[in-house]
C-alpha cells in the first residue's frame, strides 16, 4: 500500500431514516429502520466526539462524522475497532466517487456532510474540501428518499465564517427527472481526484475574530476619548504622556505580547499591529509612550534566560514602567555594526562607557536594553546585548531632542560612563548582540508599518471629511475629479499598507521568518504615511499648513517612519538581498 491517510466518511439522515458509508472506492449506501439508524448514531458518536453539522438543504437533516484511518475497511465493526487508535494527520487524501448518478439523502448527507466535518474537526483543511466539493458534487444530485423530492447542487459556497457551516443553494426538480424506485447501492467510480497538502493552513481570511474587533474596539474608544483630545497640548510642549500611558497600561493595551507567565498579555503580534494602527491614528508621538516597551523587552525574549525575562519583564507587567532601547549612536545608525559604546568585563562585572542616541522615552525608562561592542575588533560579531538598571551610577540623561515630529516621545540622548553591571545582565552569549538587534527589528518592524497605516489612516478621513465640507465653484471640493484621485489613491495605498502589516506580523505568530516581509511592510507604509499625509494637506490647501488643522501635524510625524528602525534606503536593499539570495 501506498503511505497516505485514508478517508472514510460515516453520515447518519435522521430525517430518511438510513445510513450510509463512503469508503475509498465507492460510496456505499445502506437502508435501514429508524430503530438501527438510532443505534448505529448512538455507537458512531460514542466513539467519536464531535459536534454534529446541519449540511444540507430540503429536509435533509444529519449528524456526520469524517475518520481517517490508514487503511480501508469493509464494515462498521471493523471501523469501530480501528477509530479509537486512530492519530494523524491530513497529509494526503486519495477519494473516488460517482457524480453522474442520483444520491439518495444518506448518501449525499454523508458525502456533503462529512466532507464539511473535515472542515470542523481538522484545522487547515477548509480549501481543500472546498476543492473536493466543487469537483465531486457540482454536477451530482441530491434528493430525500423519504419525500421523493429531488434538488441539484448548482451552486456551492462557505459561509461568512469560513470554517464551520456549508450552505447549498438547490433547485427544485425538472419535471423530467427521474427518480428511480429502487436506491442503487454502489456508484461506479466516474472521477479520481488526488490532493496533497505539504503544509496544513486554514483557508485565508481577511476577517478579524470577535475577540480582535472587541480589542480594536477597546483601543479606538480610549484613543477617542483619552489621547486625540489631548494630542495637540503634548505635541505643542513635547511632554511626555505618562498619565495616558499609564491608563492604557490599566487598560492591558501595553506588553501584550509579553507571556502570561511574566505578567503579560500574551497577545499575538498581529494584535499587537491593531492596537498600534488605533493608537497611531490618534497620536503616533503619544503612541511611543505605550509601545516603546515593545522594543526593549523583545532582545530579552529572544535571548534571555528565564530569570532573567521573569526579572526584567515583570518589571513592566507587575505596574506601569518604561524600558528603553538603546542601539544607535551619534555616529552609528543605518551601520549599526560600527558602534562603539564598550562593554569590558572585570571579573563578574562589565564596565560599559559610550554614549547613545535616539532613545525613546529615555529619560522616563526602568531599564535599557543595550548593545556594546565586547570585541571591538570583530566588527558585528563582537557585538553583545545587555540590560541596564536606569538607576546605575555613571548614566547621564543628555538633552531631549527638540524634534520636528513625534514631539510627545520624549527622545534623549545618554552617556555611560563607568556603568557597572553584573554578567548576569548580559543577554544571551557574547558576540549574539547583532544577531539579537537584527531578530528584534523582525519582530517590531511591523508594529512601526502599523503606526505608519494609523498615520495614514488619519490622513484620509481628515481629507475625505475636509473635502465634504469645503465649497469651491459652486459645490464641495469632493466633486472634484482632481481631488477625487487624490483620496483614491491615499486609501488604495492605505489598504495595501495594512495587508503588508498584516502579513508580517501573521508570520510571527506563525513562527515563520518575516525578514522580507517586514521590511515592505515598514518601506511601503512609511512611504504611504508621508504620501498621505502630504496629500492631505495639498486637500486642505492654505489650512493645511496652519497648525490650527491637524493635517500639518501628521504630516511631520509622518516623515520619521521613513528613517527610525532602519532606514526605508536600508528596508530596500534587505528586500533586494533576499530577491536575488533567493
Amino acid at each position: 500500500r501506498r503511505e497516505e491517510v485514508r478517508l472514510i466518511l460515516v453520515g447518519i439522515d435522521t430525517s430518511c431514516e438510513a445510513w450510509s458509508i463512503g469508503g475509498l472506492q465507492n460510496p456505499t449506501v445502506v437502508s435501514c429502520g429508524n430503530k438501527v439508524c438510532s443505534q448505529i448514531s448512538s455507537q458512531i458518536m460514542e466513539h467519536i466526539e464531535l459536534d454534529p453539522l446541519i449540511t444540507a438543504s430540503a429536509g435533509i437533516r444529519s449528524s456526520t462524522i469524517a475518520v481517517f484511518v490508514d487503511e480501508v475497511v469493509d464494515d462498521l465493526a471493523e471501523l469501530f475497532g480501528i477509530i479509537e487508535g486512530v492519530e494523524g494527520d491530513l497529509q494526503k487524501i486519495r477519494y473516488s466517487t460517482g457524480i453522474d448518478g442520483i444520491f439518495d439523502g444518506a448518501a449525499g448527507a454523508a458525502l456533503l456532510g462529512s466532507l464539511a466535518t473535515i472542515a470542523k474537526a481538522q484545522e487547515g483543511t477548509d480549501h481543500l474540501v472546498s476543492f473536493l466539493l466543487q469537483q465531486v458534487c457540482s454536477d451530482a444530485g441530491v434528493h430525500s428518499a423519504t419525500h421523493r423530492h429531488q434538488y441539484s447542487c448548482h451552486e456551492l459556497f462557505l459561509s461568512s465564517d469560513a470554517s464551520t457551516t456549508w450552505h447549498h443553494h438547490l433547485r427544485q426538480a425538472d419535471p423530467a427527472d427521474k427518480v428511480p424506485e429502487d436506491l442503487p447501492g454502489v456508484f461506479p467510480p466516474l472521477i479520481l481526484t488526488f490532493c496533497e497538502l505539504q503544509e496544513r493552513h486554514p483557508m485565508v481570511s481577511f476577517a478579524l475574530s470577535d475577540e480582535q474587533r472587541m480589542l480594536v474596539d477597546l483601543t479606538r474608544d480610549f484613543v477617542a476619548n483619552e489621547v486625540i483630545p489631548v494630542a495637540e497640548h503634548h505635541d505643542r510642549t513635547g511632554d511626555y504622556p505618562s498619565t495616558v500611558a499609564a491608563q492604557a497600561f490599566e487598560l492591558g493595551l501595553m506588553n501584550v505580547t509579553i507571556p502570561d507567565q511574566y505578567g503579560g498579555g500574551e497577545l499575538g503580534h498581529f494584535e499587537e499591529a491593531l492596537i498600534t494602527e488605533e493608537l497611531a491614528f490618534g497620536c503616533s508621538g503619544m503612541a511611543i509612550s505605550m509601545t516603546v516597551n515593545n522594543l526593549a523587552s523583545v532582545p530579552i525574549l529572544i535571548g534571555g534566560n528565564d530569570d532573567q525575562k521573569k526579572e526584567w519583564l515583570g518589571r513592566l507587567t507587575a505596574e506601569h514602567a518604561t524600558a528603553s532601547y538603546c542601539l544607535s549612536e551619534p555616529d552609528a545608525g543605518s551601520d549599526a555594526a560600527s558602534l562603539r559604546t564598550k562593554a569590558v568585563r572585570k571579573g563578574d562585572s562589565y564596565l560599559i562607557n559610550g554614549s547613545k542616541a535616539w532613545v525613546s522615552g529615555g529619560a522616563h525608562a526602568n531599564y535599557f536594553t543595550l548593545f556594546a561592542t565586547t570585541d571591538p575588533g570583530s566588527g558585528y560579531e563582537g557585538i553583545s546585548c545587555f540590560v541596564v538598571p536606569a538607576d546605575a551610577d555613571g548614566i547621564e540623561i543628555g538633552k531631549k531632542e527638540d524634534m520636528m515630529g513625534q514631539r510627545a516621545s520624549n527622545t534623549v540622548f545618554i552617556n555611560f560612563e563607568d556603568v557597572e553591571i553584573p554578567v548576569a545582565n548580559r543577554i544571551g552569549d557574547e558576540g549574539k548582540g547583532f544577531h539579537i538587534a537584527m531578530k528584534t527589528f523582525d519582530r517590531t518592524r511591523p508594529g512601526v508599518a502599523a503606526s505608519a497605516v494609523g498615520v495614514a489612516r488619519r490622513a484620509l478621513e481628515e481629507a475625505t471629511r475636509y473635502s465634504l465640507d469645503r465649497q469651491a465653484f459652486g459645490r464641495p471640493i469632493a466633486k472634484q475629479q482632481a481631488i477625487q484621485f487624490i483620496l483614491a489613491d491615499m486609501a488604495k495605498a492605505t489598504e495595501a499598507s495594512r495587508l503588508l502589516t498584516w502579513q508580517s506580523a501573521w508570520m510571527i505568530d506563525q513562527g515563520q521568518r518575516n525578514t522580507k516581509q517586514c521590511s515592505m511592510a515598514k518601506c511601503f507604509a512609511g512611504d504611504t504615511a508621508m504620501k498621505a499625509a502630504t496629500d492631505a494637506v495639498q486637500v486642505f490647501g492654505g489650512y493645511g499648513y496652519s497648525k490650527e488643522y491637524p493635517v500639518e501635524k501628521l504630516m511631520r510625524d509622518a516623515k520619521v517612519m521613513q528613517i527610525y528602525e532602519g532606514t526605508n534606503q536600508i528596508q530596500r536593499l534587505i528586500i533586494a538581498r533576499h530577491l536575488l539570495e533567493a
